[in-house]
């Protein structure tokens, strides 16, 4: 694993099929240095896989939002109309005498078809 030398040691390791050579290791300061270096490599793997991940189903989420809307759009346009048509019919009942609003109602229905 290590060979002691006059200046200091070298350090051999295989970590998953990779073969990793320090030379001239003089403390553990080197060492922990090499571990933080390979644990903050391994931690920004993660972080990213996971922001990935969440992007990806953040633009699934904003798809089917964005279809949602167009549905309810549509379906609002079509209801619309209608409710449009009963308002002028309503307005214009309410603007004739009391006493004709049922011969009214049914002009007013006729003149907003």
């Amino acid at each position: 694993m290590s060979e002691e030398n006059g200046f200091g040691a070298d350090v051999e390791a295989n970590i998953a099929g990779q073969q990793i050579r320090v030379r001239n290791v003089k403390s553990l300061n080197t060492l922990a240095t090499v571990a933080t270096l390979i644990i903050c490599i391994c931690g920004f793997a993660i972080g990213y896989q996971m922001f990935d991940a969440h992007a990806k189903d953040t633009k699934e989420t904003t798809n089917a939002v964005v279809a949602a809307l167009k549905d309810l759009t549509k379906v609002h346009r079509e209801n619309g109309k209608e409710q449009v048509k009963e308002q002028r019919t309503l307005r214009c009942v309410m603007v004739s005498e009391q006493k004709d609003r049922r011969r009214a109602e049914d002009d007013c229905e006729r003149n907003f078809r």
